[in-house]
């Protein structure tokens, strides 16, 4: 996502509230730290780690691939004792409120995905997806241009020693 850096800084900026409470980021699907570093620079303190995947991560995979990484990403927000949350930006499919231009622009941005049965996805599909995965609250708040932020939490409890 290097080149949306601008398109991330209006997001950060718009949406800073996302990273209330956090204390560590990993970028999966980082490539060469861009967005790593823009959030650096806003949020110092900051531990950013980038794992470098290649460009999507939701949208270039099927359903059931789809739903593999995000129990991942669960389970790395449940072994972490004060939780976390999943943030992801990506293109969310909206046609039933869009312009005609905006939903071709939305479907046309990456050939990759036709090549590993990824498609891009209806809030609707999104919300199976995350259900599956066992994330219950989500919000999806669009962003300049085609892109939206995704924002997922779980809340790890503590009882007796045991995390739940």
């Amino acid at each position: 996502m290097a080149s949306d850096s601008q398109m991330v800084k209006l997001a950060l900026k718009d949406h800073s509230a996302v990273f209330e409470g956090l204390e560590s980021i990993v970028d999966v699907g980082g490539g060469n730290g861009t967005v790593s570093k823009i959030i650096n620079d806003m949020f110092p303190k900051f531990n950013c780690i980038v794992f470098d995947l290649p460009h999507w991560i939701l949208h270039d995979w099927d359903d059931e691939h789809c739903v593999k990484i995000l129990k991942k990403c669960k389970d790395a927000i449940l072994n972490n004792v004060k939780g976390g949350k999943v943030i992801i930006i990506d293109t969310v499919m909206n046609e039933n409120h869009e312009e005609h231009e905006l939903t071709q622009l939305k479907l046309r941005m990456d050939i990759m995905m036709t090549h590993v049965n990824g498609k891009e996805r209806s809030q609707e599909e999104l919300k199976k997806l995350f259900l599956e995965a066992g994330f219950q609250n989500y919000k999806i708040s669009p962003l300049t241009g085609i892109y939206s932020l995704i924002e997922f939490c779980m809340a790890v409890f503590i009882f007796k020693n045991k995390i739940r």
